[in-house]
């Protein structure tokens, strides 16, 4: 086995080092092919950009809009409010958002650290949302919680976060915990940066706040909303669902987590703690919300690679790092090859390859929807 695992490594490494963007891309086909590709089910925010600026508009009902006005304002703008168009422009988003990420990887690490890393990200739960629901803004959240990552620009990081609240709400805690995670491993991460992630956040709720009122519109409290469902029916769902849901939080990236916070423990310590507070909040985040794997995978998986990236540079040069960097690319062909399940309202899914088949034999309209 170790032999064998040996050879794969070297011809990994042969590979990764002259054709580094063909194997990206065919790492991608690969993901996509194992999990399918869906439409989200409800379409709210392809017909949030029909509505925007109709005079229809200012009679909508809070429970009919959302303050994620970026991704419909840009199918608004670009005309693709049609169903394919839309389909069209969010898996463009989310395929131009992995490009940008394998590009920035290659320029920090070594070409086979880049392929591992980019391949760990494909198998994380994360991409298995983006693919499976197609039309949420979650992949502007995924670009801009990468920026986050992966930029020490306060600049970039502002923009980021005044993109990112203006997408979703959620950016405020995915790009927060990105920051906290990076000053934890000694990274330049000052009070500029913190205060260029507290400007744009302001910023981008601000051009939220105007464009809603300018526009009529109301938007419920997701505050509100988990209120009045109430706690134990939170509770009650993630019970229903539990070995399901904490295998669905990283999927087969669970490993190599596991593995590289025991490499870290002796010297980190204090990091590794930080890294676990930061999931622990992201998964009380999921456990108040419907979409629980969602939740917990785009406010988790930026941290999660982190502490992979924290990992690979705190090896030295030599057999310590070519046995991690072995490790991971085991880890990196299992996670991709594992069964890619997450979990909505308790409810343990599939992701869209499990009915895909089936559907295109038999000719059923639908398939493409990730139901």
């Amino acid at each position: 086995m170790n032999e064998l695992v040996g050879r794969a490594d070297r011809i990994v490494g042969r590979a990764a080092a002259h054709r580094y963007w063909p194997i990206c891309v065919a790492l991608t086909i690969a993901a996509a092919s194992c999990n399918g590709v869906g439409r989200v089910p409800g379409d709210d925010h392809r017909l949030y950009a029909i509505k925007l600026f109709s005079p229809a508009a200012s009679g909508g009902s809070a429970e009919r809009y959302h303050p994620d006005i970026a991704l419909p304002l840009l199918a608004r703008g670009l005309g693709a409010t049609s169903p394919r168009a839309f389909f069209l422009l969010c898996l463009a988003i989310v395929l131009a958002a992995l490009a940008a990420l394998a590009w920035r990887l290659r320029a920090m690490l070594e070409p086979d650290a880049a392929v591992i890393l980019f391949a760990l990200v494909l198998a994380h739960p994360v991409v298995t949302i983006l693919l499976s629901w197609i039309g949420e803004p979650d992949a502007i959240t995924f670009a801009m919680t990468a920026v986050a990552l992966l930029s020490s620009s306060p600049v970039a990081i502002s923009a980021a976060a005044a993109v990112g609240v203006a997408n979703h709400t959620m950016a405020i805690a995915s790009l927060a915990l990105v920051l906290v995670v990076r000053w934890a491993a000694g990274e330049r991460i000052a009070a500029r940066h913190a205060a260029a992630l507290l400007v744009g956040l302001v910023l981008g709720s601000a051009l939220v706040r105007q464009f809603l009122a300018a526009q009529h519109l109301t938007a419920g409290s997701r505050l509100e909303f988990v209120a009045d469902i109430g706690f134990a029916y939170w509770i009650k769902q993630s019970l229903g669902s539990l070995p399901i849901l904490l295998w669905s939080l990283h999927g087969g990236v669970w490993f190599a987590l596991i593995a590289c916070a025991c490499l870290l423990w002796d010297t980190k310590r204090a990091y590794v703690l930080t890294q676990a507070a930061a999931m622990s909040v992201a998964l009380l985040a999921a456990l108040v919300s419907l979409d629980t794997t969602r939740v917990f995978a785009l406010l988790a998986w930026a941290p999660a690679i982190h502490l992979v990236l924290t990992a690979w540079r705190a090896e030295s040069q030599g057999q310590e790092r070519d046995a991690l960097r072995r490790a991971l690319l085991v880890v990196a062909v299992a996670a991709l090859m594992t069964p890619r399940l997450f979990v909505w309202e308790g409810t343990v899914v599939a992701s869209p390859f499990r009915n895909l088949p089936v559907r295109i034999y038999h000719g059923v309209p639908g398939t493409f929807d990730a139901r």
